[in-house]
């Protein structure tokens, strides 16, 4: 069966490519649904999203495909047309191939607005990076845009800004945005909770505690397996709200998170004090201070006369980039949005 596939890149690494010849190329895929039919992946192929098993699907990139195929980041969104789906050893895979001949060739309809490719030339091959229609985007203000000092670094920093009531209305469940916000709120409150574990062995995380090293190695809460320290990884939230008004709720984990705060490794805050303080005087660049305040034990010097002024304080503005995704819920479809591609310098 011949097929068109829109999706998120999941992982493009050499692990699956070794021993691959120079005309083919393998990356996997997700679309973020699942199929009960396949088989659960082992533990090391476990990404930062936890999009395994059920919800992947193995791409193959032929012939003049394979070369662009290589530089498809982790998280980049592709429209792959005319590939063919087989199975094999439970799993699915698509062969993307060039067909000179026939290179519309489909059993199934192309989507009716496919997103437009970056280069205009890209429309003769089957693999295509893809750009937001313009129509929910908003240009900003140039005099604005000069004075802006962002605390923050993206990747994509020429892509206009989208305001976030047209993030959230946006038609696309997967896609991605540049917003310009401010913090408002975050979770959890406690610092410390920010770092979570992830035990591969019983799929369940866990908030570190005081007494969770034992002997100077990690033990998981709920099964007891030792863990290595690569195992921590960031977990939290923050509430944004734009020029407008406008409020959402972004989630920063995994690698993504980690890339937002370069430099600070997730470890158990309660045994480093150290990772503590610097994590709370980097996040303290965009958080309002009456978040960060409660971090500190006598609280930055410029709050410590407690002046109702100073806690009122609005935090400032910073760029971000933001995608889209949906998760089932008790059987429904809920839009969730992470942060990727930002690091608060």
């Amino acid at each position: 069966m011949f097929c068109d596939f829109y999706g998120e890149v999941v992982e493009n690494s050499p692990r699956l490519n070794s021993g691959h010849q120079s005309n083919w190329h393998s990356f996997t895929v997700t679309d973020y649904t699942e199929n009960p039919a396949l088989r659960e992946s082992d533990a090391d192929t476990i990404n930062s999203n936890n999009i395994v098993g059920r919800r992947v699907i193995k791409c193959d990139a032929w012939d003049i495909n394979a070369g662009p195929s290589r530089a498809l980041p982790p998280g980049t969104l592709v429209f792959i047309r005319n590939c063919f789906v087989t199975e094999w050893d439970n799993t699915i895979e698509l062969k993307v191939r060039a067909d000179p001949q026939f290179p519309d060739k489909t059993s199934e309809p192309a989507p009716e607005s496919p997103a437009p490719p970056i280069n205009p030339r890209a429309s003769s091959v089957p693999l295509v990076h893809t750009e937001p229609d313009p129509v929910a985007l908003v240009e900003p203000e140039p005099e604005l845009e000069s004075i802006f000092q962002s605390p923050t670094v993206i990747r994509f920093p020429n892509r206009p800004i989208t305001p976030i009531k047209e993030v959230m209305g946006f038609p696309k469940p997967i896609w991605k945005f540049r917003i310009r916000a401010r913090v408002v709120a975050c979770a959890p409150v406690e610092l410390e909770r920010f770092v979570r574990i992830y035990c591969h062995n019983c799929q369940e995380g866990a908030t570190p505690t005081p007494d969770l090293a034992q002997n100077g190695t990690v033990v998981c809460p709920g099964c007891a397996s030792v863990l290595p320290d690569s195992q921590y990884v960031y977990s939290f939230s923050m509430l944004l709200e734009d020029s407008s008004g406008d409020r959402l709720r972004v989630i920063a984990y995994g690698r993504d998170a980690a890339q937002f705060l370069p430099g600070l490794a997730p470890t158990n805050m309660h045994s480093n004090n150290a990772t503590r303080q610097s994590l709370a005087q980097r996040l303290g660049k965009i958080l309002p201070p009456s978040i960060t305040c409660k971090w500190h034990q006598t609280g930055p010097k410029r709050h410590r006369k407690g002046t109702q002024s100073a806690m009122s304080t609005p935090a400032p503005w910073f760029d971000c980039c933001i995608k889209s995704y949906e998760v089932e819920i008790v059987g429904e479809l809920v839009r969730r949005y992470q942060i990727f591609g930002t690091s608060l310098t």
